[in-house]
């Protein structure tokens, strides 16, 4: 069988498709039907390095409108990839992530869909070349033979926003890489936090600085307690991910709120971290806080249940199924409700304790392995 898959992301690791392209690809080599099909992978960018068995085929795909932009996503989506598809005569095709490919009906097509966040925030739809690109995705998501979903979250979005059957629909939980349930050497977990002139102990949050990640709600709550509390009982904050310009209006102005804060000398802004850096972050950190108001899974959680690090979240989206007992709760529009979660868990070893232990129960329910079997059975039934 010649399956396809489109793996445009797996150069992107700074986003979560970009991480479930490669772990899948990873996970994907281990196992029989990875070596037994003959899988031709499509993408843009350059090939990951890996040990890739001898049946995989990487094919770059090329559109003519080479700026990376929406239109350009689209045309690459909807012709360039689809008319490769065709050409290379594949019998099923994968899409990692929801885009605008359609196929003639020949050809079995499995979707792997994250989330409908723009169903859910309509601002992330600017202008009318995203809304148009966003139309295409959404037909295109109606017209596939299988929908797979990270969570019962989206699957129930795809039934109320898109009336998709529920029988076309199978919820796949996405997995947890082996380097964050791994527990570091102490040296070598020091030495990763050194370079960025971290001690361990300080605050994390990480995972992106989207508005709806809510990042604005902790920098208040965090600000509280600086100019509430004693000083030493407030460890310092700690924030990664890509800081965009001020003037786009989709990300939290982070440069711009700390100073109004006044908040400068306790908060650290990372910018963008490799993956490889990631689970010393994690493991330094007393608490990782993620106030998130939507999640179409949530893997930033996870990533902090497996390395151990207690955390605080909310129940948005997603976020309800992956952290049951094993987090602290709050919602994510009460910055005193935040303030005091981080003050009790900062000064209470003994609740650090408890949630450590729980988010590692937790995390070891979910695995890379676990995910590609269970896709699998979707993609060849």
């Amino acid at each position: 069988m010649r399956i396809g898959v489109n793996a445009n992301y797996f150069s992107k690791l700074s986003t979560g498709i970009g991480v479930v392209t490669l772990e899948f690809m990873r996970a994907l080599a281990k196992t029989p039907e990875g070596r037994a099909h003959e899988w031709i992978w499509y993408h843009e960018g350059e090939v990951p390095l890996g040990h890739w068995p001898d049946n995989w085929q990487f094919k770059k795909v090329m559109t003519w409108w080479r700026r990376d932009d929406v239109p350009h996503r689209y045309f690459w989506e909807r012709f360039a990839l689809s008319n490769a598809i065709e050409r290379d005569r594949c019998d099923v095709f994968f899409s990692l992530y929801q885009s605008a490919t359609v196929l003639p009906k020949s050809i079995r097509h499995v979707m792997l869909v994250h989330d409908l966040i723009p169903k859910r925030f309509p601002e992330y739809l600017q202008n009318f070349r995203q809304r148009l690109h966003y139309r295409a995705i959404l037909g295109a998501i109606q017209a596939v033979n299988r929908i797979v979903t990270p969570s019962q979250a989206t699957k129930h979005d795809l039934e109320l926003f898109l009336r998709i059957p529920r029988v076309n629909i199978v919820v796949v939980p996405l997995g947890i890489g082996k380097p964050f349930q791994t527990l570091l050497p102490i040296a070598e977990r020091d030495t990763i936090l050194g370079r960025y002139g971290l001690e361990p102990g300080y605050l994390y949050h990480g995972g992106g600085l989207e508005l709806r990640k809510n990042t604005a709600l902790l920098l208040r709550a965090y600000a509280k307690l600086v100019h509430s509390t004693d000083r030493s009982l407030v460890p310092p904050l700690v924030i990664s991910g890509t800081v965009h310009a001020e003037n786009n209006p989709l990300a939290t102005p982070v440069r711009t709120l700390i100073a109004e804060l006044n908040i400068e000398s306790q908060v650290r802004l990372l910018g963008w971290v490799p993956e490889t850096d990631l689970p010393a972050l994690y493991q330094g950190a007393s608490v990782f806080v993620y106030p998130s108001r939507y999640e179409g899974f949530g893997l930033p959680v996870l990533e902090a249940f497996a390395s151990g690090t207690p955390v605080i979240s909310t129940v948005a989206g997603s976020l309800a199924e992956l952290v049951h007992d094993a987090a602290r709760i709050i919602t994510p529009d009460d910055s005193d409700a935040l303030a005091r979660a981080i003050l009790d868990l900062s000064t209470n070893e003994g609740q650090r304790l408890v949630l450590r232990t729980k988010g590692k129960e937790q995390a070891a329910t979910y695995s890379w392995s676990r995910f590609t079997k269970t896709l699998l059975s979707a993609l060849l039934q």
